[in-house]
């Protein structure tokens, strides 16, 4: 046995933790502890989630296919015969009513016993969801039928048509040419028995007064009638005709 005074001594020279500091470390690492195994089931409950998701899909493509090419919905077991699935699911069962389809979560997926919503245009959710045949067979349908038009080799008839289009503009054009030239007027000319009086008075020796009397007296057989008009004399008219710019359609 020490003498008091010696333990006394020891205990003031000798280092350490009080058991308040000893206390405050042990409540930090428990803290520290229980958000690292937070974290970690975070970590797992998503990876979960995501595996959920993503056999969904797989499920729901492979049904979505077989109507395609079927026009009907089977179980996980017709998509697996047809070759559309490697195996039936773990995580989820196929039930085919007709009309619609479901997909089911089983196993881990199944969470509190909700339905993963299946059909054309449906994602994974918790809300089960069902799709009318009619409105999946339009779209599957449609989508076909785009399918085969763009890859629908060009044929023989085809060329024929595009020859039988160029013949026929070059038909109009040839015949919109001849009207043009038998109407004796160019594409720069002004028509005096169409033209208003605006452009009318663009012609030499036709004013205001003049380009009126034109329009009244219309229609004109040829620019020489235009010595009728009064205000326009033969020289009048002999200078328009040389301008070049009236001409009778």
């Amino acid at each position: 046995m020490f003498p008091m005074s010696v333990w006394a001594t020891r205990t003031r020279e000798q280092g350490g933790f009080t058991l308040v500091e000893l206390l405050v470390v042990i409540a930090v690492l428990g803290s520290l502890s229980g958000v690292v195994v937070m974290a970690v089931g975070g970590i797992d409950g998503t990876a979960e989630q995501a595996a959920c998701d993503a056999d969904a899909r797989v499920i729901r493509t492979a049904a979505d296919s077989y109507f395609a090419l079927e026009g009907a919905y089977v179980d996980e077991d017709g998509l697996v015969s047809a070759g559309l699935l490697a195996d039936p699911s773990e995580l989820h069962d196929v039930t085919v009513d007709g009309s619609s389809y479901e997909i089911v979560a089983v196993g881990d997926c199944a969470g509190d016993g909700g339905e993963v919503a299946s059909g054309p245009g449906a994602g994974g959710s918790s809300t089960s969801t069902t799709a009318p045949l009619a409105a999946t067979s339009t779209s599957a349908s449609t989508t076909t039928t785009t399918t085969s038009a763009a890859v629908r080799p060009p044929s023989d008839d085809d060329d024929d048509d595009d020859d039988d289009d160029d013949d026929k503009d070059d038909e109009k054009k040839d015949e919109d040419e001849k009207a043009e030239d038998a109407s004796g007027c160019g594409k720069d000319q002004i028509d005096i028995n169409s033209a208003d009086k605006k452009q009318l008075s663009k012609i030499d020796h036709v004013g205001g007064d003049e380009a009126t009397r034109i329009t009244k007296q219309r229609p004109f057989k040829s620019l020489e009638q235009l010595t009728e008009v009064k205000g326009l004399d033969e020289g009048d008219v002999k200078d328009i005709i040389s301008e070049g710019l009236a001409c009778v359609a």
